[in-house]
């Protein structure tokens, strides 16, 4: 299938600015990205080059979870998952290709655009911070952050 510019949804000017592009991309997605920070009690983010070009090849959308949280998700150090990428894959690196490429197919099919989800351990993150980035989710902001497994302020703990 031939995807029409991510930026420029039916619903948008042909001829919007970056920013323009860029709000459209981030009032589209934000529903589902506080969907997906919920899933993974982890802030989401749009990278590359959605964010510099009205007329991007993909939209790359990054999960940052702590890098315990993601070793005790995907059964895999941050470190070696890193190391992993350009080699032979352990089971858990296995896992997070997995649960990418269902996160990838559900997104394609809710949006109709070329996505790129990834979660990604912080310490991936790290390394591209001097790259724009742009919070797309709305939960886990702020002093009332609750991790998914405290109750909220106020509730009973177990």
């Amino acid at each position: 299938a031939v995807m029409t510019t991510p930026s420029a949804p039916p619903d948008a000017a042909p001829t919007a600015t970056l920013d323009e592009a860029v709000e459209a991309i981030r009032l589209r997605l934000a529903g589902w990205a506080n969907q997906l920070a919920a899933r993974f009690a982890a802030p989401v983010y749009l990278v590359g080059s959605a964010l510099t070009t009205t007329s991007p090849r993909d939209i790359d959308v990054r999960v940052v979870l702590d890098d315990d949280a993601f070793e005790a998700r995907y059964g895999v150090s941050a470190a070696e998952w890193a190391r992993e990428m350009w080699g032979t894959w352990s089971a858990g690196s296995l896992r997070w290709g997995a649960d990418m490429a269902k996160l990838n197919s559900q997104a394609v099919k809710a949006f109709a655009w070329n996505l790129d989800v990834q979660v990604h351990p912080e310490i991936a993150a790290v390394r591209h911070a001097d790259r724009p980035r742009l919070r797309l989710d709305s939960l886990h902001q702020g002093p009332d952050f609750v991790m998914a497994d405290e109750p909220p302020p106020g509730w009973p703990r177990r």
